[in-house]
């Protein structure tokens, strides 16, 4: 059964992954994703962005109030 993920960056400058705030740094299957939904300041590079359009899973960004900002879809 896919599952959508939800990524949050707390807007450190630096996100710290040793802290306990990161429940997981496990690797994601692509056949597993539904879909991303990703709050907060992150930086992605083109290939995964291509990536994830090639197995067609979409991408929703959201600002830091919640609102909706842009949204890649297949």
């Amino acid at each position: 059964m896919k599952r959508s993920y939800y990524v949050f960056n707390d807007e450190e400058e630096e996100p710290d992954f040793s802290s306990r705030k990161v429940l997981s740094r496990r690797p994601i299957s692509i056949e597993d994703a539904e879909a991303f939904f990703i709050f907060g300041e992150m930086e992605f590079n083109t290939k995964l962005v291509n990536f994830l359009a090639r197995h067609r899973v979409p991408v929703h960004f959201f600002n830091y109030f919640g609102f909706i900002t842009a949204r890649c879809f297949h």
